[in-house]
């Protein structure tokens, strides 16, 4: 590694990491860093990008499938928003919607 770039990620997000699917973590911190790693609010990202390439360990390793799995739960939760009216599609991760269901996560574990 390079060093010198980072992205900030929510600590809400990272304490309660937990509570997604080790898919649903790699395709959020993808979408956190193809977005506010960049200092953009949302990213076109093909699905190529999201596969990357095993030998140099980019993207997520996912299969198509379970990238395509994962965004739809992502989507349905309304964690990530997804623009489907150009050539590809652009993301962007709703952080009102995703300290909601955090927030929801936290206070169902606080009654036990």
């Amino acid at each position: 590694m390079s060093g010198g770039g980072f992205t900030m990620i929510p600590n809400e997000f990272l304490d309660h990491m937990g509570h997604f699917t080790g898919a649903e973590i790699k395709i959020l911190l993808f979408i956190y860093r193809k977005t506010k790693g960049f200092h953009k609010e949302s990213a076109e990202i093909s699905f190529s990008q999201f596969q990357g390439d095993k030998e140099s360990g980019t993207g997520t390793g996912l299969s198509p499938q379970g990238i395509s799995n994962t965004l739809s739960k992502l989507e349905s939760k309304e964690v990530v928003k997804i623009d489907k009216s150009g050539v590809t599609n652009e993301y962007s991760i709703n952080t009102t919607q995703l300290s909601l269901v955090l927030n929801s996560v936290e206070g169902n574990h606080s009654n036990e």
